[in-house]
């Protein structure tokens, strides 16, 4: 369950293997895993995780369980220039 190299392996298999310029495409994935008990949320791009959580009045509360990856919020755009990123067609590239 190596989750961090597979999205590697997925964003390397889009930059050199499609036919159409990926630069300024984008996609998002939200994956969610239970291994032993243990529920695991991984997202990249601007897809959100969301638990439904059961109130005692029986009625239904969204619980956000991501948060998304968009280069145009601040805190975003500052982590990925932080890691040596760079941005373009509000986008990592």
């Amino acid at each position: 369950m190596d989750i961090d190299n597979a999205f590697k392996m997925m964003q390397n298999d889009l930059n050199t293997a499609s036919d159409m310029d990926v630069r300024c495409s984008g996609a998002t994935c939200v994956l969610a895993t239970i291994y032993n008990g243990k529920l695991s949320v991984y997202n990249c791009g601007d897809s959100r995780a969301v638990l439904g959580r059961k109130n005692p009045n029986g009625s239904m509360a969204p619980v956000a369980l991501s948060k998304d990856h968009k280069p145009d919020k601040a805190d975003e755009r500052k982590r990925i220039l932080s890691c040596g990123g760079h941005l373009g067609c509000r986008q990592v590239l």
